[in-house]
């Protein structure tokens, strides 16, 4: 179960269109403009079981990605604090619970490197035979060490007495990690996973690509879509034919789809909520396809009506392009 929310005291809100004009992961060129999703939110139709997300590495705060979903989501960000605080202050409000804590593969304390740049962090040191080929690298000298408390995601959504849709990690290197501390959540009720991956060895000794693939593989999930990263190992200029630059990093998407996850069917089938949330959260990752086709699914094994799998079929194909994707 998601954390309990009374729908008296959530008065639904008009889902905001904050993605004109904006850049969003896994979206086409040109962005949808969800229809559905705000057709559902209009409806208060999350307002008993929010959208429930883990952002782990959260310090740059929420996406505003989730805003999407208004007032009928809730965002856990974990982060262990700043340089300055290795304890990070807590703090909460409606939308976003801030959690100052790692989150690791075990419980306990956990050394983390410091670079000079403070927004890489990571439990891993900077490789930096690597990055000595690279135009700058001097900001990912580790200046020092912090130890900060760690838990499991699963041991943390127990003690809360919640559970998450989406898992959203950006931890440098430490995503596997996160993930096998985290293997309840994902056989529970975790929808989708986006997940910063490397697929060159940025970190002395991270797991890349393809150790998160396969372990992900393995709890069911399956891969929809990479929003990739390239650099450039010397200044080039800027129209030089052929230059794109070595693909080094990018962002995973994974989802755990009921035509092929036994116990997301399970959960689908069983919960009418749970598969409105599946289309929305589909629908506004950009994965219209997939969302269209979980209609589909639900309405062959009765859990829609046939009109209601119309009208949900209808606002998903309304979809309007609105705004082009700037990379």
């Amino acid at each position: 179960m998601n954390a309990s929310f009374s729908s008296a005291r959530i008065v639904p809100e008009k889902c905001p269109d904050w993605f004109k004009g904006r850049k969003t992961l896994f979206q086409a060129k040109e962005s949808v403009s969800c229809e559905f999703l705000k057709h559902a939110v209009a409806q208060a139709a999350f307002a008993g079981s929010p959208l429930t997300i883990a952002e782990i590495g959260s310090r740059g705060g929420s996406d505003p990605l989730w805003s999407a979903f208004a007032n009928q989501r809730i965002n856990y960000a974990f982060e262990p604090g700043r340089e300055t605080d290795a304890a990070g202050p807590a703090g909460t409000s409606d939308l976003v619970k801030n959690i100052p804590l790692a989150l690791w593969k075990k419980s306990g304390p956990l050394r983390i490197n410091l670079p000079r740049d403070g927004e890489n962090a990571s439990v891993f040191r900077p490789n930096l035979s690597f990055f000595r080929r690279l135009p700058r690298h001097a900001h990912m000298k580790v200046r020092r060490t912090v130890v900060v408390p760690a838990t499991t995601l699963d041991k943390y959504a127990s003690s809360a007495r919640t559970s998450f849709d989406v898992l959203s990690l950006d931890v440098q290197g430490a995503e596997l990690a996160v993930l096998q501390g985290a293997v309840k959540q994902l056989k529970a009720n975790v929808m989708a996973v986006i997940a910063e991956v490397a697929f060159v060895e940025l970190y002395e000794g991270q797991p890349r690509f393809k150790e998160i693939d396969s372990f992900l593989e393995h709890q069911g999930f399956t891969l929809y879509d990479l929003d990739l990263r390239r650099w450039e190992k010397c200044p080039v200029p800027s129209r030089s034919p052929g230059m794109k630059g070595q693909i080094i990093y990018g962002d995973a998407l994974y989802f755990r789809e009921p035509m092929t996850d036994p116990g997301m069917a399970r959960l689908l089938s069983c919960s009418p909520t749970q598969s409105r949330k599946f289309v929305a959260l589909a629908e506004l990752l950009g994965a219209v396809d997939l969302a269209v086709e979980t209609v589909a699914w639900l309405r062959v094994r009765r859990k829609l009506s046939a009109s209601t799998a119309r009208q949900w079929t209808s606002r998903l194909a309304s979809n309007q392009t609105c705004a082009i994707r700037a990379r």
